[in-house]
């Protein structure tokens, strides 16, 4: 009888989004359920959460949508599915992030692919007053600066230091994304 009774419960707890999971005394935040099928990959999780009305925009307790968290954890697929659904590509995140820095911060090419396949903003200003760009070039990621420029990315755009992506290509000595720079001219 005892069990079900936490069964129970714990079926409970699991229906309420956001909530706190304690794990051996260490609180471990979980999102509603659009941002944790998100995060994981989890395509039928997805589909079930916008199914029974989850926002497919809603902000989560990290401050990030489902977008967001799918292209910060590299899932295409999820990212595809989302832009399809409705989910709006340029939406910052309460720490200014777009789905597109953050697939530039962890160095997701193919999530920047998908992203700007959407139309996302190549020149969208994110996360520490950059554009996509900068970022990419800074750290050295050739394909995604190629892809940025294809899709029409200022290369003339500058950030708080007063640099552009090719004078941080060329101070971090980054040369094939030089190279990058000088075939799109």
């Amino acid at each position: 009888m005892r069990k079900l009774f936490y069964s129970k419960f714990l079926a409970t707890l699991l229906l309420a989004a956001p909530f706190w999971v304690m794990a051996q005394e260490t609180p471990v935040i979980v999102d509603n359920r659009l941002v944790e099928a998100a995060r994981v990959g989890d395509m039928e999780g997805i589909e079930a959460a916008i199914q029974s009305g989850v926002s497919i925009n809603h902000v989560g307790i990290n401050g990030r949508n489902a977008l967001h968290v799918a292209a910060e954890f590299g899932r295409a697929t999820a990212v595809q599915t989302l832009l399809v659904q409705g989910a709006k590509p340029d939406l910052r995140s309460r720490d200014k992030h777009t789905a597109l820095s953050l697939a530039i911060q962890h160095n997701h090419s193919e999530v920047v692919a998908v992203l700007l396949a959407a139309n996302a903003d190549p020149n969208r200003i994110g996360y520490a007053g950059e554009v996509p760009l900068i970022t990419a070039a800074r750290r050295g990621q050739y394909q995604i600066v190629k892809s940025l420029l294809k899709a029409g990315a200022d290369r003339m755009e500058t950030d708080t230091t007063g640099r552009s992506a090719e004078d941080w290509a060329h101070e971090m000595r980054h040369h094939k994304v030089l190279a990058a720079f000088n075939e799109s001219r």
